[in-house]
């Protein structure tokens, strides 16, 4: 299924699913595949690589840019975290 809204991305961010982070700012970093390890209303949390919880709160549906199997979220604009479907 690919994603066209906010709504269609949070139906794919189910708990265990894995997407590649990727931080745009500061001239971009892949942060690798992490698994969904906590789902909720207003936020998801992937594990991280020591076994700590990184949350990612829901932008409003204007900050984020959906493409197919992936979506990007924006501050003021501007591109900041991408998050792409991996499994």
């Amino acid at each position: 299924m690919s994603m066209k809204t906010l709504a269609d991305v949070k139906r794919k961010m189910t708990l265990g699913s894995k997407w590649r982070c990727v931080r745009l700012f500061e001239g971009g970093k892949d942060l690798g595949v992490r698994e969904v390890g906590k789902v909720q209303g207003n936020a998801v949390a992937f594990l991280k690589p020591d076994g700590k919880l990184s949350w990612l709160w829901w932008p409003k549906a204007k900050d984020v840019q959906v493409e197919e199997n992936a979506f990007t979220v924006l501050q003021n604009g501007v591109p900041k975290l991408k998050y792409i479907y991996a499994g």
